[in-house]
């Protein structure tokens, strides 16, 4: 999300809980029309704040798919089949073009992490 201030937290508010998400904790934001789950290693949290208030607090380890989803790709253990498989064992299984767009961004972290560009094809 180029062009945002990036925050360390991501605050939410509701009537049940104030409380503010380590970005670093978050494995994937769902938005469904204005409510917003934050889906994090420490629980799953819910708000009301619209898309582009959610992506000001994101880093560039973040995917956003057509889907209303983003995805952090430091939190994927692997991708196989249209899923997504987190580190804590929870998978979410996405659409093929957001499939595709979160797997290269994957694909690149992990060409990051070994020190070596990432491959363009597949």
């Amino acid at each position: 999300m180029r062009g945002h201030r990036v925050a360390a937290f991501i605050p939410v508010i509701n009537r049940r809980v104030s409380i503010k998400i380590p970005v670093g904790d978050v494995k994937m934001i769902r938005r469904e029309s204005r409510k917003i789950t934050i889906y994090s290693d420490h629980g799953t949290y819910y708000t009301y704040i619209m898309t582009d208030g959610i992506e000001r607090f994101l880093t560039e380890s973040f995917v956003r798919c057509s889907c209303g989803r983003y995805v952090n790709v430091r939190k994927i253990a692997y991708m196989v089949d249209s899923r997504v498989c987190f580190d804590d064992g929870t998978s979410e299984t996405l659409p093929r073009d957001s499939f595709i767009r979160v797997k290269q961004k994957f694909n690149y972290y992990l060409m990051e992490l070994l020190g070596g560009e990432p491959q363009k094809n597949g």
